[in-house]
């Protein structure tokens, strides 16, 4: 819980529906990270094909600036790195009750907030943005179109249009082959 604390601002990953073309790269990584197999059931991240108009949906947690799940979980199970900004479940403090799977504004029909059966009994995870990892989100790195992208919390802190703005919000595309030269040489 916050205890009515500020909660910092985290990045979010972004979709763009234009350019994906339903590999599910993303959701097989993602699960291989996470749950040590490539099962998309598994995944933080879904992708959806609407067969009708051949367009994507993504579903993945926005990382919200004030979570619903996070204020709803009576076992403080909800955390927030403090690192990375991002929401993410306590496997170890969870007590499977569900609130937080109720309280997501995007439940029911675009759930951000996954469920898993182990040992029969429902589990509850969500997208923690790879918060151990340094070069962020793995879906995003591996995303052979480009369709995900990482965007920071100072970008998602821009001012708005009528504000100056401070010039340190980015996107980054961790996707991108120079990603991993170094710098300042």
């Amino acid at each position: 819980m916050t205890n009515g604390a500020e909660l910092p601002i985290s990045g979010v990953i972004a979709f763009d529906p234009e350019i994906c073309t339903g590999c599910g790269t993303c959701e097989l990584v993602c699960s291989s990270r996470h749950e040590g197999i490539s099962n998309p059931k598994l995944s933080c991240i879904t992708i959806y094909n609407n067969s009708l108009d051949g367009e994507y949906t993504c579903d993945v947690c926005n990382q919200c600036q004030y979570p619903g799940c996070l204020s709803a979980c009576t076992a403080n199970a909800i955390l927030v790195d403090q690192a990375t900004g991002a929401r993410y479940i306590d496997d170890e403090t969870c007590v499977d009750c569900g609130l937080c799977y109720e309280a997501c504004p995007f439940t029911p029909d675009r759930a951000m907030i996954k469920i898993r059966v182990v040992d029969g009994q429902e589990r509850y995870f969500k997208c923690d943005l790879c918060k151990d990892r340094p070069y962020g989100p793995l879906c995003v790195q591996f995303c052979p179109t480009k369709a995900l992208t990482f965007v920071t919390a100072a970008a998602r802190k821009r001012p708005h249009k009528h504000e100056e703005d401070s010039g340190e919000g980015k996107v980054v595309n961790i996707a991108r082959k120079d990603f991993f030269k170094p710098s300042g040489g």
